[in-house]
């Protein structure tokens, strides 16, 4: 904090580790709580404590990576399918980025690592299947990885 001391922004109900992976100018805070239910990705202010994003319908887990300064948060969420790249506005509605791809176009957003303030977003891709949580930190050599640059 500005006076030098550390503040502590706890964690989600029933976990007991949490990571912050991005912080805005505002000073809210992004990342996921960790439980034996697994990850889930957070929002923290001052005013609010630290705030469940959700994940995907039928998901278990999600992060959330990065936040710009008008609220827009970027990160993951697992579905039936696969990892997907997934922004939170700032009006918390939650939307899966491979519906700004080209259907049937064989490539899957699994991941949104970073938002600037004009809602450009970098995500990570894959030609194929998504992958699982599983796969996800083992991802295979053999499929093509790319990052993109979404313009909405």
């Amino acid at each position: 904090t500005r006076n030098s001391q550390m503040e502590d922004l706890g964690a989600l109900d029933g976990h007991i580790r949490s990571f912050a992976t991005g912080i805005n100018n505002s000073g809210r805070v992004v990342g996921y709580s960790s439980g034996a239910l697994g990850d889930h990705a957070f929002l923290w202010s001052k005013s609010n404590g630290m705030e469940g994003l959700g994940t995907l319908t039928g998901g278990d887990y999600s992060r959330a990576l990065a936040i710009n300064e008008l609220g827009d948060i970027v990160g993951v969420s697992d579905s039936p399918v696969g990892n997907r790249a997934v922004l939170w506005t700032r009006q918390r509605e939650m939307w899966d980025l491979n519906q700004l791809i080209p259907a049937g176009s064989n490539f899957v957003l699994t991941e949104a690592v970073s938002i600037n303030n004009q809602g450009q977003i970098l995500a990570i891709g894959q030609t194929g299947k998504a992958l699982s949580k599983q796969e996800h930190n083992h991802s295979r050599e053999e499929e093509p990885t790319r990052v993109v640059l979404l313009t909405r």
